[in-house]
């Protein structure tokens, strides 16, 4: 995967996002024994970068810069550096994906161990696609 590879998917996955997830919160209901859970996903337009696995290589721009710049179709080559730990691949691989998550979920679990590049509480998806969230207040997660 190159870098114009990239942008072409990182400019249909951006409209996908803005449109389904940016700002929304998703509200997952499950059972556990007979017990009703819940959990809710925060989705934040800064947490976009994050879903890529990209890395920023332009000084000047932070998550939210970067996401404003991708829907505005005015990412170069410049801005950003494919990580060299494979997770970019795996994350532009499934970035499309994502956006409707809340159609295709049926597994949800709690996430125990920590991983170089992986820490999470709780994780959510199928059998083929899965985000891993980090809770950030009570029943409250974020892709962050």
């Amino acid at each position: 995967m190159d870098k114009k590879q990239t942008i072409n998917i990182l400019q249909e996955a951006i409209i996908l996002y803005e449109k389904n997830l940016a700002n929304k919160k998703i509200l997952i209901l499950y059972q556990v024994d007979k017990n009703v859970k819940y959990i809710e996903i925060i989705f934040k337009r800064s947490n976009f970068l994050h879903l890529t696995g990209l890395k920023i290589k332009n000084p000047k721009l932070n998550s939210r810069t970067f996401y404003k710049k991708a829907l505005n179709q005015r990412l170069s080559l410049n801005d950003f550096e494919i990580n060299q730990n494979g997770t970019t691949k795996l994350k532009i691989d499934i970035l499309n994906q994502i956006s409707s998550i809340n159609k295709f979920i049926n597994m949800i679990g709690d996430y125990q161990a920590n991983r170089k590049f992986l820490i999470a509480n709780k994780v959510i998806g199928n059998l083929n696609v899965c985000l891993c969230l980090k809770k950030i207040s009570d029943s409250i997660y974020s892709c962050k």
